[in-house]
């Protein structure tokens, strides 16, 4: 004894499930109302169709008879092992949908895992947490077609692309669905290189819970022997899948925050440091969202496999093959990306021959970072694929433009754009003046962090489209501060010093802790310069007080131990061992004699 009400939504997919005849009452183009439980047998099948159903405390679910139920609604009494055996038993992916008039949810099978998933009545994907069960929905949702709306996801990643709230259970249960058989615990040491333990699949459960130990004095600028037990605590909403390989015994990676073994946070792990930051600027009522543009360059192998500058192609920017013959390359890597769960928007040649630049979606401050470490480590493993080699050396070649990572930022106070003003000058409110204000006062003591390396200062160079004045503009490129013409909530400014060997973990964390000094200290933003910086005259950038910024790495390394904003938001631990690396590179730096020294010196003198 059932009721159903159908109701004709404006929808072309259902009108042409009408004229095909095939628009019956459990066809998910209609609404439902089940007021009570149909007959069932002892297995589970409903007796009228013969057909796999499940009921929950307000009766039975209904389906398109061509799909397999392999899901349950949100207030379902089941629990969550009796769920999961539940939905063992079934492998195709189709919604379950109940009780219309009531706040409900639908529950879905995505690559043989369970998720929940929230759709309005217009079939759009809301809302997605993976093997979770919970009433987090709208009231009147509407069941579509699964081709409607590009069924098991809207994503191509190989894992649901929103784990927040996922358990070490649900991170396991994914695990053995997908056929992992290793996982990398991942992290990052301060200079930015990405390091991992790797664990077969007998040690998951053990290294979810944040039990794996590792010797934390072979890591640079980590501990002393004498002190060298750490833990590796992973974040399980980072849990992705390398999409190659054997996919009978993948390879997943998570990754970690670093810890002492009395489980408080270690001062010099590089990603803890950036979620202090983040936690300062939320107790200020700010997020912070970023987008990292990170340019890299495809070089040729030598033939015995050495790194060498010879170009793979002589295209331009935005060249078209066949000048471009990164271009398969380029492909590869954004298809790669996408399985693990980047939002690719655009992927083009650079400037330079064999340059290239690949942009993705922001995010907040410490998902931009975890997505930059990954992109490097994806450009280098694809890049090998094709035979090249991958670099994000700031300036490999001479007289070519350098490679940057031009950061945009903003900051979001209750969700909304706390930078847009529309009722002030340049429609920026007077947060993004001083947060640019407080990057301009902090400039020259960050640039050690944002550009690392002794190879970094040869990019900050006149003519080449990069920075080296201390200044903002509306439309300008040679100032370090460009504001974009978007407004409204995208309402951002791009950093344009950074360079993409910078940690970036280390460089948000600097260049948020500067913006949030200047909105604390209402830090003075002087006068936009929008004239080509280049060709002022040195009285000209006096009156408008251009700075330089720091002309190599050991001038930059004095600025940073100046500034007590910044070495305060990197900590003591971070701030010393940086330097340390840092003084001891330029050091050696300046005991090489260069092939360019010997050309002009050898023979002269």
């Amino acid at each position: 004894p059932s009721r159903l009400h159908r109701k004709r939504p404006p929808d072309a997919a259902c009108d042409q499930a009408d004229a095909d005849g095939a628009f019956r009452r459990e066809h998910p183009c209609g609404l439902l109302d089940q007021a009570g439980p149909g007959p069932r047998s002892a297995d589970g099948h409903d007796r009228q169709r013969g057909q796999p159903s499940w009921t929950g405390k307000r009766g039975t679910q209904f389906r398109d008879p061509g799909l397999e139920i392999i899901g349950v609604s949100a207030d379902t009494d089941g629990t969550d092992d009796t769920i999961r055996e539940f939905l063992r038993d079934f492998q195709m992916t189709f919604p379950i949908w109940r009780d219309p008039d009531e706040r409900t949810s639908a529950l879905f099978r995505t690559v043989g895992v369970p998720a929940t998933f929230l759709i309005d009545r217009q079939g759009v994907l809301q809302w997605r947490k993976i093997a979770r069960i919970e009433a987090r929905c709208e009231p009147r949702l509407r069941a579509v077609r699964c081709a409607s709306f590009g069924m098991p996801s809207l994503s191509r990643s190989i894992v649901p692309a929103d784990l927040s709230g996922a358990t070490a259970a649900d991170i396991l249960d994914l695990a053995e669905a997908q056929q992992v058989r290793f996982l990398r615990l991942q992290f990052t040491d301060i200079l930015g290189v990405v390091k991992n333990v790797e664990i077969p699949s007998s040690q998951f459960r053990k290294a979810l819970h944040g039990d794996i130990m590792f010797d934390g004095s072979s890591i640079e600028g980590f501990v002393r022997v004498e002190e060298s037990d750490m833990l590796l605590v992973p974040d399980l909403t980072t849990f992705q899948i390398f999409p190659w390989g054997d996919p009978s015994a993948r390879v997943g990676r998570v990754i970690c925050d670093v810890s002492m073994p009395d489980g408080t946070p270690f001062a010099g792990d590089p990603r803890g440091v950036l979620k202090r930051q983040v936690a300062r600027a939320l107790s200020l009522g700010y997020v912070m969202n970023a987008g990292m543009e990170a340019e890299f360059f495809l070089f040729k192998a030598s033939p015995d496999g050495r790194p060498v500058t010879d170009t793979h192609d002589v295209g331009g920017y935005f060249d078209l093959a066949p000048m471009d013959l990164g271009e398969d390359a380029r492909r590869a890597i954004v298809d790669v990306l996408e399985q693990m769960g980047f939002e690719v928007e655009a992927a083009h040649h650079e400037v330079a021959h064999g340059q290239h630049e690949i942009d993705f979606r922001y995010a907040d401050a410490l998902r931009t970072a975890d997505n930059i470490a990954t992109f490097r480590f994806v450009v280098k493993q694809v890049a090998r694929q094709f035979g090249l080699i991958a670099s994000f050396m700031p300036k490999p070649v001479f007289g070519q433009n350098g490679s940057g990572m031009h950061t945009h930022q903003s900051l979001f106070a209750n969700g909304q754009n706390a930078f847009w003003d529309p009722q002030r000058e340049w429609e920026l409110s007077k947060t993004a003046l001083h947060y640019i204000g407080g990057l301009l006062r902090h400039a020259r003591a960050l640039t050690a962090v944002t550009n690392p390396l002794v190879n970094s200062y040869k990019r900050l160079v006149p003519g080449f489209e990069a920075p080296v004045n201390v200044a903002w503009s509306m439309r300008n490129r040679s100032p370090m501060i460009r504001v974009p013409e978007r407004r409204g909530a995208g309402t951002r400014l791009e950093l344009r010093t950074p360079d993409p060997s910078a940690n970036p973990y280390l460089a948000l964390t600097v260049m948020l802790a500067a913006g949030l000094d200047g909105v604390e200290t209402e830090a003075d933003w002087r006068e936009p310069v929008n004239t080509n910086i280049w060709e002022m005259s040195f009285r000209e950038r006096r009156r408008l007080r251009v700075d330089d910024l720091p002309h190599d790495l050991n001038e930059a390394c004095d600025e940073l131990e100046k500034s007590e904003v910044i070495t305060g938001a990197l900590g003591e631990h971070i701030t010393q061992q940086f330097l340390a690396a840092k003084r001891s590179e330029w050091r050696e730096y300046n005991q090489q004699v260069s092939a360019w020294e010997l050309e002009r010196y050898l023979a002269r003198y």
